[in-house]
């Protein structure tokens, strides 16, 4: 994996090796990230990394439990990181998942979700840990469901109206909302759905004005930023 880091006031860049993709990367506060899984020209990656932008060191961590690539990935309210399908291999499609604890570098698996999932999307929400959509091997997914991490229990909720992997999600800022933005389903995609928390139903909202898959997406001041 490649980093670079930009710094305004020397111009400097700083550039951690070892090419990688299909991983997942959080900020953590502290100037701190954490880069998870992937794959890279050794095949597919369970390592755990802690990459510190004050000092420029990268610090390996507790491997995952599991090989995954292209899975879902988000950072829940109990701060911990929580990981979700993806795939191990060719052909293998996952439905486990597992939780990082960052105060006790530990990895430890959850329930499995209902359906395997290649390229989801993962939201933390104060009622829980949502994952949307993916590809289990045959199908595009528009199935989605939501993770009580008290019970350790996956519920399956409404289904959005469109099918898609390798799209973006993200919640609104009062946590009522979930939007997700393009994606692909054998066919590139510029489409939105917006998740109401309350009314638990999927809305079609206006496209965005180009097709997109792969990307991300942050929402800020009632506003998407692609």
């Amino acid at each position: 994996m490649v980093i670079f880091l930009f710094q305004e006031e020397n111009k400097n860049h700083h550039i951690l090796t070892s090419a990688k993709s299909g991983f997942g990367v959080l900020n953590i506060g502290n100037n701190q990230i954490i880069i998870i899984g992937g794959k890279d020209i050794l095949g597919i990656s369970q390592t755990t990394e802690l990459y510190d932008y004050d000092n420029y060191k990268v610090k390996k961590l507790s491997n995952m439990c599991q090989k995954r690539t292209e899975f879902g990935f988000t950072l829940g309210l109990d701060n911990k990181i929580y990981v979700l399908g993806g795939i191990e291999g060719k052909n293998k499609y996952l439905n486990s998942a597992e939780r990082y604890d960052i105060n006790n570098n530990k990895w430890e698996t959850i329930n499995n979700m209902n359906f395997q999932r290649r390229a989801p999307q993962a939201v933390s929400l104060p009622d829980g840990i949502y994952v949307i959509g993916g590809f289990d091997g045959k199908n595009y997914l528009n199935s989605c469901e939501k993770y009580d991490e008290i019970s350790n229990k996956w519920t399956i909720i409404s289904c959005m109206n469109y099918s898609r992997c390798w799209f973006s999600a993200v919640a609104s800022n009062d946590n009522q909302y979930i939007y997700v933005l393009g994606g692909f389903n054998n066919q590139v995609l510029k489409s939105i759905e917006r998740y109401d928390i309350i009314e638990e139903k999927w809305d079609i909202l206006e496209n965005i004005n180009n097709q997109r898959y792969m990307h991300n997406c942050i929402f800020i001041n009632g506003q998407y930023l692609i």
